[in-house]
């Protein structure tokens, strides 16, 4: 019982991690990588991985205290992901498909990917990882 309330809190819980195909991609081409699930120290149900792909424009205004204008260009969520055990590795193909129009990555505009596991009262369960359109 002690271990189910550590992993509802964050602590020992499934951990997930992105690994990109490669660095750089043009606007139309395909995102393809892998989602690996690391499972933490108790088995846990993942209702869902939920993949969204962002640009980042970084803008200082004084009108705002956010430098940082993030917009949602994709949203993909992979379903029916069960229950991971203690320990256990899992890898989830991906493929994302960029838009013909995706803007370029240059100066303080970027696109990120963040991943993220639908695992009820967990925390810490998402990974971003910055991706180049060129």
């Amino acid at each position: 019982m002690w271990k189910e309330f550590l992993s509802s809190i964050g602590f020992g819980s499934a951990k997930v991690e992105t690994v990109i195909a490669k660095e750089v991609y043009k606007p139309g081409d395909t995102i393809k990588g892998v989602v690996k699930i690391h499972g933490g120290n108790t088995e846990q149900t993942i209702n869902k991985i939920t993949l969204s792909l962002y640009t980042s424009l970084e803008e200082t205004r004084d009108d705002s205290d956010f430098s940082f204008i993030d917009e949602e260009c994709r949203h993909v969520e992979l379903g029916n992901i069960g229950t991971i055990h203690p320990g256990e590795q899992r890898s989830i193909p991906i493929q994302i498909p960029l838009s013909a129009n995706h803007p370029i990555t240059k100066g303080n505009l970027k696109t990120f990917l963040r991943t993220s596991l639908g695992i009820p009262q967990a925390v810490n369960t998402t990974s971003e990882d910055e991706i180049i359109i060129s």
